[in-house]
């Protein structure tokens, strides 16, 4: 079988010549597979370059970015531990304030809610960090975890206080507490010298002396529950105003000149409800004020804290 011939046109180093090159088939082969075989050395070795390079230049990057979100995971654990300080603080400020409404404290164990065990969710992402930095990232997602309990529990707390402090707001406002007129008490509460029968006997309230008509203020909030304007000269108690304050608590302003509201009517502290008289069995102008608590005369005086 006779080796084919092929013939190559090309012009020469000048381009104004043309001239003829005769090769074999299998010589024209052979080059054309040199020829691509250089190609694609020289396409290959500017791509491994770039891809050398662009791997080199993707790692600092990389590098960069894990040296920025290093020092910010430093941060976030400094301020997350932070947090967890001032929770502390928190939990002794909650304490102090439930004992003050007479609320028990929340013991140490309950304020932990349970913190601590695995965090399984992110198990699998943090086996991909350092075992530094998975670690960190567990400690602060736990102690994330424990905060949010523990603000959780602070807030229901919270509500537990501001519900008991309305309602010891309520009982104080309707605890007698004031002197209901100013000036010296003339008689105490007991046993005394009953100035018209001229014998010893109990006398269950106090005695404020005071000019007549000079206004005579509600010991605490409640109800009217009685308003006596008729009596009998030096007899009893003459005109006098019952207040019904609740959880047991009742006043009662005797000897009056005149009283200011009606049964039923509600009053708050401070407000006048009468004026000082010498009406009843009285020898002179003064307030008698008595405290009724679960229907038993107490000691006014116990009552005052103006």
């Amino acid at each position: 079988m006779s080796d084919k011939r092929i013939k190559v046109i090309y012009f020469s180093t000048g381009g104004s010549e043309v001239r003829h090159a005769n090769f074999s088939w299998r010589k024209f082969c052979l080059i054309s597979i040199i020829s691509f075989a250089i190609i694609m050395l020289v396409v290959g070795t500017v791509f491994a370059v770039f891809t050398d390079f662009y791997h080199n230049f993707k790692i600092e990057s990389l590098s960069r970015v894990n040296t920025i979100l290093t020092q910010q995971l430093s941060e976030m654990d400094n301020k997350v531990r932070e947090m967890d300080k001032r929770m502390g603080e928190l939990e002794m400020r909650d304490n102090d304030l439930r004992v003050f409404v007479n609320l028990p404290k929340i013991d140490e164990e309950t304020w932990k809610v349970g913190a601590g065990g695995a965090y399984s969710n992110n198990d699998y992402e943090l086996r991909f960090l350092s075992k530094e930095t998975g670690d960190q990232t567990l400690a602060m997602n736990l102690l994330l975890d424990k905060i949010q309990r523990q603000i959780d529990l602070a807030q229901k707390s919270q509500k537990d206080i501001e519900r008991a402090a309305n309602e010891k707001k309520s009982l104080w406002a309707h605890t007698p507490s004031i002197q209901p007129v100013a000036g010296r008490i003339s008689e105490r509460f007991g046993m005394r010298l009953d100035p018209f029968i001229e014998k010893v006997q109990h006398h269950y309230g106090i005695d404020i002396p005071a000019e007549v008509g000079t206004k005579i203020h509600a010991a605490a909030d409640g109800v009217v529950e009685e308003v006596q304007n008729s009596y009998l000269p030096n007899k009893g108690y003459g005109k006098y105003v019952v207040i019904d304050h609740g959880n047991g608590f009742k006043t009662k302003y005797a000897h009056l000149h005149a009283s200011l509201v009606r049964e039923g009517e509600v009053v708050k502290r401070w407000q006048v409800i009468a004026e000082v008289g010498n009406t009843g069995r009285s020898t002179g102008p003064h307030l008698h004020y008595e405290v009724h608590q679960n229907d038993r005369p107490v000691d006014p005086v116990k009552y005052i804290f103006n």
